[in-house]
């Protein structure tokens, strides 16, 4: 008798859990949330043409054949636009205490190929870029500098590649030292 009493709550519940599978069935994943946020995005850019997301990260061809770089971030069970990653490299690079690791450890190149202590000083020109490899998003920074002594000064280039790893660049270690050309007058 009582099984009966019970029947319409029972009904009730799994009434109520079909109405909770079924929007947990259909609700966008996290990965569509972050596609549709990236096209959102995509949208307010111009000359963008595609896009393609890998990770957290956005890549956006341009239409003059450039990649933009883009991170994004999840916020409140919505993912939103966080930067620029060429933008947010340059001003990392820019920092005074970035610059003078990155000096520190061309420094410590020079050293090792000369076996001669060597202290390298400010104002020496920087290139930066920014690129995708298999592994994710790479920031590389290029300085120029003349070698010491010698009446030629031959000129070189220290390479140094940074990760964006946790929603930071982080160094890959000391870099690689090339021989340069010289440079047109």
């Amino acid at each position: 008798m009582s099984f009966k009493q019970n029947l319409p709550i029972l009904a009730l519940l799994a009434a109520g859990g079909a109405v909770v599978l079924f929007f947990a069935v259909t609700a966008p994943s996290d990965d569509d949330l972050l596609r549709q946020a990236a096209a959102a995005h995509v949208k307010t850019m111009e000359k963008a043409r595609d896009f393609q997301v890998l990770g957290d990260t956005v890549d956006v061809a341009l239409a003059d054949g450039s990649v933009a770089h883009l991170a994004f971030v999840k916020r409140d069970d919505h993912w939103a636009f966080d930067r620029d990653l060429a933008d947010d490299f340059a001003r990392h690079m820019q920092d005074p205490a970035a610059g003078r690791d990155v000096l520190e450890r061309l420094g410590r190149r020079l050293v090792q190929r000369f076996n001669q202590d060597i202290k390298v000083g400010e104002g020496l020109r920087y290139a930066f870029r920014v690129g995708r490899d298999p592994q994710g998003v790479v920031g590389e920074v290029v300085v120029s500098f003349a070698y010491p002594g010698g009446e030629t000064r031959p000129r070189g280039r220290y390479v140094e590649t940074f990760r964006w790893r946790e929603r930071r660049w982080q160094s890959q270690g000391v870099g690689a030292l090339f021989d340069a050309a010289p440079e047109p007058r």
